[in-house]
């Protein structure tokens, strides 16, 4: 009988154990697995940020290359206003102006030079002259105290809001040498090495 009531014993305990073994199973896979799940999600969510971030990065690049509007005249074939891509060149422009006449003069133009947004291009002819005589790509110069805000937009960068500031600023003081129009704000070196030719003062 003893034998026996041992033998039960063993039997429950036996019991006990696998259902304690698999509570701590259910345990483990409720408390454990499923926050390893949840990292893998986030794992997931955050590659698709880095994806959506490289859409973001593409609509910058995108936006960056906007479109400008610039005004060719002179002697291309279709003068007026053309749209460019906002890295383009003068000659660019020149050929979405139809191309230049045989009789342009290449040499009174940069047509290397970027452009921006509202400048103007004048193709010169080979041989125009100015009042001088002298050929208008070296001696047809806008003088920047007296130039109105028309012909100030013809040199090469200048576009209606800078040539209002060279405006705005000689009403306060006149320019005493050419120098003194990087004393205009948006005019520094570079833009002046770009116009010096093409202005004087006196």
């Amino acid at each position: 009988m003893k034998d026996f009531l041992d033998d039960q014993k063993k039997i429950i305990l036996s019991i006990l154990l696998v259902l304690l073994v698999f509570i701590i199973k259910v345990f483990y896979d409720n408390f454990y697995q499923v926050p390893n799940q949840e990292i893998e999600d986030t794992s997931f969510e955050t590659l698709e940020l880095f994806d959506k971030n490289d859409d973001n990065a593409l609509a910058i690049n995108t936006a960056l290359d906007e479109e400008i509007y610039v005004h060719v005249s002179g002697r291309v074939k279709n003068p007026g206003l053309v749209k460019l891509s906002s890295d383009a060149r003068v000659i660019d422009a020149i050929n979405k102006a139809g191309g230049m006449y045989d009789d342009a003069d290449i040499d009174s133009i940069n047509l290397a030079k970027k452009l921006e947004d509202e400048e103007k291009i004048y193709v010169a002819k080979i041989g125009e002259e100015s009042g001088t005589g002298e050929s208008s790509s070296k001696s047809k110069t806008v003088n920047i105290n007296r130039a109105d805000l028309e012909s100030l937009q013809n040199l090469p960068g200048i576009g209606p809001k800078m040539a209002q500031k060279i405006i705005d600023y000689r009403q306060d003081k006149s320019f005493k040498n050419i120098e003194d129009i990087m004393q205009v704000p948006g005019i520094g070196e570079k833009k002046f090495e770009e116009i010096k030719d093409y202005i004087s003062a006196n």
